[in-house]
């Protein structure tokens, strides 16, 4: 039952029958993220994956969300609940994500859906509260510490240390035993390790791998993370909301907790067993994975149901078919209505495209496939999501680029205006294709057909990344003083001969270039040459000039030869833009 306007009180775990109920009380604790029912009954190391990761095995997880036919609020419930599945889909950690007062566009005295769903989504997922929270049966301020079990003296020992902060780096908590994990010599829930390493190479349950001086595991609270210099910061994972308080986005703690999970059963990434989760929300239903609703029966607040654990090798188990369940008879609830978007190369939803974002990008590029990655390493992708950080990723945040560019190390963007539209100039005799800027810029391009490109010939030209496919072409360049090419180049003999141009617009899927940041995607002018290879659609008159030349010296050496074809093809060419270049003469 509600116990007051800050905490709940909420019934056991009864393991017995692998029932958990996990509660979002009122209090403001967090800490190095934890997993559903570790500690007790269960090993301190327990691991627990989406249900759905037992039956798919590794690669994408899918995971689908729906709202339950018929509960109450359904129609207020569709917006908030997509944002909520997007924020985990996203996995981007960021700060600053808790708002009160005049800053939360939550109105005094309601509870936000969307903020309580993002907390129990990730106890769908498998987290636990990281705190002691309101199942510890401790009074607040105690609930703030780091989530343990009890020692050998079977009782929590709680001493804030000299700075007087719960959950801080300095707490004296003797026996008992640490349930949370930690990014190991760091001990700062705040802070993604820099080697993109979510597993037990980097994470550690063991203080003998805190930093030295550090007495037991921070957190994430709010105080404990303006300590560390993060304004307005905390876990969504903690036990916890108060009135008219916005917290919608996820913290590096959130993140690691979900990444460490998806290094797979053997706790290291990069192999076989490692998964991504796709949550796919697919509206009013009366069946999928997680299932949402409204029942004032079954809880006083907001709680989620994991009827079924499943054991799975080494301690770790699955999560099979949770609910998420609210009550609105008690509480009064906030139903955001604005969907939640991003600039499509805004990695750290800091509201800019800037350099930091494009060279994320850059420094994780896997070209296409699924490679487990998410939005945070540069997999912008829209729905559905891909998985991978390729050239598409790249140019998608070449085109959304606002700036800065950090600590000048660039030099600015090309003046804004209309740059000239490239030409890809397609020689039909020997497939080989040219890229002409046409006196502007070529950053990067992409060209996509049905599996029908000669890799073997492709030869790249922008200097930064590429994919050579038989079913994609493209290149990528973010560097300092490599801005992309201003002149034309060939990338190789890597079409297929005796295309015209309707055949070559058949073949094309997707044929686009970046030529400014900030500026769309422009399609390239198609250019085919039929017989003559053209290294320039700059160069077509002077090509055509000294053929009228060579031709009159050799009327003049073969006059007497005038009944031959009257006619010479110097180029047979087609184009895009609707004209035709003289071909005869």
């Amino acid at each position: 039952m509600l116990m007051s306007v800050r905490a709940l009180r909420p019934t056991a775990l009864l393991l017995a029958v692998l029932l958990v109920s996990v509660f979002l009380g009122m209090t403001r604790p967090a800490n190095a993220f934890t997993f559903l029912t570790a500690g007790g009954t269960n090993p301190v190391d327990t691991i627990v994956h989406p249900g759905e990761y037992y039956f798919q095995g590794g690669g994408v997880v899918t995971v689908t969300v729906g709202i339950a036919t018929g509960t109450p609020n359904a129609a207020d419930m569709m917006i908030p609940t997509q944002n909520a599945v997007t924020q985990w889909n996203w996995l981007t950690a960021t700060t600053g994500n808790l708002r009160t007062g005049a800053s939360s566009s939550v109105p005094a005295g309601l509870y936000d859906y969307e903020s309580v769903l993002v907390h129990e989504l990730g106890h769908a997922l498998g987290l636990d509260h990281p705190n002691l929270a309101s199942e510890s049966g401790l009074p607040l301020p105690d609930q703030d510490y780091s989530r343990t079990t009890t020692g050998a003296n079977l009782t929590f020992d709680l001493d804030p240390g000299a700075d007087g902060i719960e959950g801080s780096a300095d707490d004296l908590r003797g026996d008992d035993v640490n349930l949370g994990w930690f990014k190991a010599g760091v001990n700062n829930p705040l802070q993604l390790p820099a080697s993109g390493i979510y597993d037990a190479t980097t994470f550690s349950q063991d203080l003998a791998d805190l930093p030295v001086g550090d007495n037991f595991v921070a957190n994430a609270d709010r105080a404990v993370a303006n300590a560390l210099g993060y304004a307005n910061t905390e876990a969504v994972m903690q036990q916890g909301v108060a009135t008219g308080e916005e917290q919608r986005r996820l913290t590096a703690d959130d993140v690691a907790g979900i990444r460490f999970g998806m290094s797979g059963t053997d706790e290291i990434q990069g192999t076989a067993d490692d998964y991504v989760i796709d949550l796919q929300f697919i509206g009013e239903t009366t069946s999928a994975d997680i299932l949402i609703s409204f029942n004032n029966a079954s809880t006083p607040f907001a709680q989620t149901n994991s009827f079924i654990l499943i054991n799975m090798p080494d301690n770790h188990k699955a999560n099979l078919l949770p609910k998420i369940l609210f009550n609105d008879a008690n509480q009064n609830w906030h139903f955001n209505q604005t969907p939640l978007t991003a600039l499509p190369g805004d990695l750290t939803l800091d509201g800019d495209v800037d350099a930091t974002d494009v060279l994320t990008m850059f420094a994780n590029f896997t070209g296409p496939g699924t490679f487990n990655v998410t939005r945070q390493d540069g997999d912008v992708s829209p729905t559905p999501r891909d998985f991978d950080v390729d050239t598409d990723d790249i140019l998608s945040a070449f085109a959304s680029f606002t700036g800065p560019l950090d600590e000048g190390a660039f030099s600015p963007p090309a003046a804004a205006g209309d740059p000239a539209i490239p030409d890809l100039i397609y020689n039909a005799v020997t497939g080989e294709v040219i890229l002409d800027p046409d006196g502007g810029l070529i950053r990067g391009y992409s060209l996509k057909s049905g599996n029908a490109f000669l890799p073997g010939g492709f030869t790249p030209v922008l200097g930064g990344v590429s994919v050579g496919m038989a079913a994609e072409l493209s290149e990528a360049v973010f560097e300092s003083g490599d801005e992309g090419i201003s002149v034309a180049a060939s990338i190789g003999n890597v079409f297929p001969t005796g295309l015209d141009l309707a055949g070559l617009t058949s073949l094309l899927t997707e044929f686009e270039a970046s030529v400014l940041l900030g500026a769309e995607l422009v399609s390239f002018d198609l250019v085919v040459l039929a017989s003559v290879p053209e290294p320039s659609t700059g160069l077509l008159a002077a090509m055509a000039g000294l053929a009228l030349v060579a031709l009159g010296r050799f009327r003049q050496k073969k006059g007497g030869h005038r009944d031959a074809k009257k006619t010479l093809k110097i180029g047979e060419i087609q184009g895009t833009r609707g004209y035709t270049r003289p071909t005869t003469i």
